[in-house]
Parts: C-alpha cells; structure tokens; sequence
C-alpha cells in the first residue's frame, strides 16, 4: 500500500497530511505552551519548547526544539503506515535565497527545516524495507498546485481552495494557522 505525507514545517505551527486509500488524515505540531486547538479532524500533536535570551544557548534550544519536533513527527508518521510499501514524502522547504535583509528568523527556519528532514530521512531510511521517495517542494509551487495566482501572501486564498476539495470531511473544522495544514495537503498533490 502507497502512502503519501505532505509535511509543512515552521518554527512554531507545523502541519502534516497523510493520504492513502481513500482516507486522508492531518495534524498539526505545536509548543506545548501554545494553546491547543480542537477539531474532530485535525489531531494536535505537541512537543516541549526551550526558550532562552542568551544568544548562544538559544541557539542550541533552537537545534533541540527542532529535533523535538523531528521525533514527534516521526513517530506520529509511523503510527500510520501499516502494511506500507512506498511512502512518498512532499516537504515543503523554505526560500534558500539569502537576502541582506533575512531575518534570524527565516534563517532559523532553514535550519530547522533541514534539521527535521535529515533526521527523519535517517530514521526512516535506516530501519525500514519500504520504498521512499522524498520531494522538497517550493512555496510557489504549492501555490500552482492550489489553484493560487499571484505574488506575495496568499494564505486566506490557499487555506479557501483547500475547504473547498471534496476528499475533506464533511464537516471540517477550521482551527487556528490553517495554512500550514493546507499547505501540507497540497504538497502531497505534487506527488506523481
């Protein structure tokens, strides 16, 4: 049986999606000291966060929050995939152009990104017999596959396209930074 995982990952709202057969599940990682959403349709997953004004130490929190929500999501992900045979895995990964003007926090964001992809590619790679296949995916093409043209932020018109397709719950409950979940469901859209 083929999976396919669409993976959304931020510093603080990450979403997930994961498809096969006819069945399409999503969740969303947050800091545990975020407040939690409830949805009947999206599972919140939560990990500890570190939080330090120190500039070195904080750099080393960012690093361990980042695997923290490496080992969430890999675990979560296993918890899903029985009797897989191929698992394709569409990752949505952050501009890499840097700019005189990126801020720390974009910055952070690649490095957290790599940091949670490697480690589940390690994970994954190393233990299991199924076939995975990994797409990084830009943030402009998850707007084509969304039906979304233009520049600049298009998060009220991705999150409205992603409501609107039919393989959705009947009645699916919009939460709190919905785009990181829309845009996990169509990274896996760009799966073959």
């Amino acid at each position: 049986m083929e999976y396919k995982i669409g993976l959304d990952l931020s510093l603080n709202d990450s979403g997930i999606c994961i498809k096969w057969d006819d069945k399409v599940i999503f969740a969303q990682l947050r800091p545990e000291h975020f407040k939690p959403h409830k949805s009947s349709n999206v599972i919140a997953l939560k990990y500890a966060k570190w939080d330090d004004d120190n500039y070195s130490v904080s750099e080393l929190f960012k690093v361990k929050n980042a695997q923290r929500q490496m080992k969430v999501i890999t675990m979560f992900v296993l918890g899903h995939l029985k009797d897989a045979t191929k698992i394709s895995i569409a990752v949505e990964t952050p501009p890499t152009r840097i700019n005189p003007r990126a801020t720390s926090s974009h910055l952070d964001l690649i490095r957290a990104n790599s940091i949670v992809t490697s480690g589940l590619m390690q994970i994954l790679e190393g233990k299991y017999d199924f076939e995975i296949v990994w797409n990084f995916v830009s943030n402009s093409t998850i707007k084509k596959f969304a039906g979304v043209r233009g520049r600049g932020n298009m998060k009220d018109k991705i999150v409205e396209n992603f409501l609107a397709q039919s393989d959705l719950p009947e009645f699916f409950e919009v939460i709190d930074k919905m785009d990181d979940i829309a845009d996990a469901y169509f990274a896996i859209n760009t799966l073959k």
